[in-house]
């Protein structure tokens, strides 16, 4: 029997798929064959030259760039709550190991809920007073909710994450936790609700979670510590790992049966395609998400290496794309614009105002999926156009520091330029809570 099936299934669900099928979006664009989407490279040394002002206005050397990670988030207004933890536990008498698991407990749960939040929702941190919103918002609303014991079964131990803690939790205790209402709604809550509660289930049952007690997203530590040679890790063998919360996601496309998870059909990739699996993209933002903050805990506090850092691409999320619509260099066909405002009208309401109304599309739209895909791309190619202005190789600034110093904060700051009151994405999506 052929063994092609289960291949395919393997290779969409592997990162060099990823960088593979979106250079080959990016081919299409520049040959005139995408059909939502067209792309400008005249324009990416202008995205460049933003890149690396902001990185020469914020580090006194780009090698202090840290790298991008769920880690930063945790970081906002120069309060480094991680550490403020760490020195918690310490007086309590934690071991390192055990630290270590907490932090990624809490970045596993924290990364899942950071799904867009939209223009209105915003999160008042309790100690501070100070507001937050989308990605530090719910960074922080995270962190409240694992301090108070709101993914925990363990009467002893607040600040951890288990199998039935997440299994216990419900859209009302996230609600609150995430201080929701009316006046302060955040897209795709159920979703978010239903991940966590997802997570949980899959913690249960894979053998890489489970300990002696509790099964724990920070119990993958024990697992991994199985893998480490001359204390570093594979990549892969983190995105093994990664790879085993594949259940939780929504069940979107199968392939020969077998969920996908983030991969999507492409009318640009059909009219090329030699096989169902070639006319799919994989993206698998969520779990690179993971991936690049899971990287960091294991380095900073473990003290692994993780080697092959290199197959984690850029992130197919709005910030990053908004940079490249933003700055012209991706500008979607006329038809296409037009539709999106239809539907964005449409979703508002006859006669609703909407401040910056921007176009709106289903994430399996191709307008969507081109977006995404050749952001991948085009991160690559303002990674390499960024190194050769600074002089840097990719070993001295890798793109996870490029993401960070960088196109996420650039597609920030040219978002608040041209849209002041939403702050909001040039282009946005009908959102479940699980992409983006």
């Amino acid at each position: 029997m052929s063994k092609k099936p289960n291949s395919d299934v393997a290779h969409l669900c592997s990162l060099p798929a990823v960088r593979e099928r979106c250079t080959a979006m990016l081919d299409l664009a520049r040959a005139g064959k995408t059909v939502a989407m067209d792309v400008d490279e005249s324009k990416l040394p202008n995205v460049v030259d933003f890149v690396v002002q902001l990185i020469q206005r914020d580090y006194k050397n780009p090698t202090d760039v840290p790298p991008h990670s769920r880690w930063r988030h945790f970081e906002m207004d120069g309060i480094d709550r991680i550490a403020e933890l760490h020195k918690e536990w310490t007086v309590q008498g934690v071991e390192n190991v055990e630290q270590a698991r907490r932090v990624l407990d809490l970045f596993i749960v924290s990364v899942l809920l950071d799904a867009g939040a939209g223009n209105e929702w915003k999160f008042v941190e309790s100690g501070s007073g100070k507001t937050y919103r989308r990605s530090e918002g719910l960074a922080i609303a995270s962190l409240e909710m694992f301090k108070a014991g709101a993914f925990s079964s363990n009467p002893e131990t607040a600040t951890q994450v288990d199998a039935v803690g997440l299994s216990n939790l419900t859209v009302d205790t996230l609600r609150i936790g995430m201080q929701v209402s009316g006046s302060n709604p955040l897209v795709g809550l159920d979703g978010r609700c239903s991940l966590l509660v997802k997570l949980g289930q899959v913690l249960s049952g894979s053998m890489m979670f489970t300990g002696a007690k509790y099964a724990r997203p920070g119990n993958l530590i024990d697992f991994l510590q199985t893998k480490v040679a001359d204390n570093a890790i594979d990549i892969d063998d983190l995105w093994a790992v990664v790879q085993q919360l594949k259940p939780i996601w929504p069940s979107r496309l199968t392939l020969h049966g077998t969920p996908l998870g983030d991969v999507w059909r492409s009318r640009a990739m059909q009219a090329q395609a030699t096989s169902d699996a070639s006319a799919l993209v994989p993206l698998h933002k969520l779990s690179q998400w993971l991936t690049y903050s899971l990287m960091e805990p294991l380095e900073s506090i473990l003290g692994w290496t993780v080697r092959r850092k290199a197959h984690l691409t850029g992130l197919a999320e709005y910030r990053n794309g908004g940079l490249f619509l933003d700055f012209g260099v991706l500008k979607p066909h006329d038809e296409v614009l037009d539709r999106g405002m239809r539907q964005a009208r449409e979703q508002a309401g006859e006669g609703a105002e909407v401040v910056e109304m921007v176009p709106l599309f289903h994430p399996d739209d191709d307008a969507i999926v081109e977006w995404r895909a050749l952001t991948v791309a085009l991160l690559d190619e303002v990674g390499k156009g960024v190194r050769g202005v600074l002089g840097m190789s990719a070993d001295t600034l890798e793109l996870a520091k490029v993401l960070e110093g960088g196109t996420w904060k650039a597609g920030r700051e040219i978002a608040a330029k041209k849209r002041p009151v939403t702050r909001g994405p040039p282009m946005n999506l009908i959102s479940d809570g699980t992409v983006f």
